[in-house]
């Protein structure tokens, strides 16, 4: 165990400087707020230890059953795991800020599922989550992210 940790240190500080990054170039400079860089540099390490979790699967022991498989097969299902693993991460993200989600007096704070835990309830985000997620060309859907990312910068600081 004690070998992983410097490697997730410099995971977690690599990750974080990446989405610290992101931030500056997405952002509009009036909104560069502390908040906004923490946020995405968390959302970031989220991502970058959801892919180094199928990293170590895969070095383990516990895969040496797919060693066995032909080589292209191994890449080709580490390759699909590890994008399947971090588009639920990245999902995830964003299915906890829908209104239906929220835990409320209405629904007893329960849910099922993936839970809106800030209870944030917005029928602008909602609406741009919807079209964002049936948007299929690539310049409408990358707009769409946009506005998604401006309106969670001006509403959730």
């Amino acid at each position: 165990m004690r070998r992983l940790v410097t490697p997730s240190i410099v995971i977690a500080l690599v990750a974080m400087l990446v989405g610290f990054i992101y931030r500056h170039f997405a952002d509009d400079p009036a909104d560069a707020t502390v908040a906004n860089y923490a946020r995405s540099g968390l959302h970031a390490m989220g991502i970058a230890f959801s892919g180094w979790a199928v990293h170590l699967y895969f070095i383990s022991r516990r895969s040496e059953w797919i060693r066995r498989w032909p080589l292209w097969f191994e890449l080709c299902l580490r390759s699909m795991l590890m994008a399947v693993v971090v588009a639920i991460a990245v999902v995830t993200l964003q299915v906890a800020l829908y209104s239906n989600r929220a835990m409320t007096p209405e629904n007893n704070f329960t849910m099922s599922g993936i839970p809106n835990w800030p209870r944030y309830r917005n029928p602008e985000l909602d609406s741009l989550l919807d079209r964002y997620y049936s948007t299929i060309p690539r310049e409408p859907r990358l707009q769409l992210l946009a506005d998604i990312n401006v309106h969670i910068a001006q509403n959730l600081n």
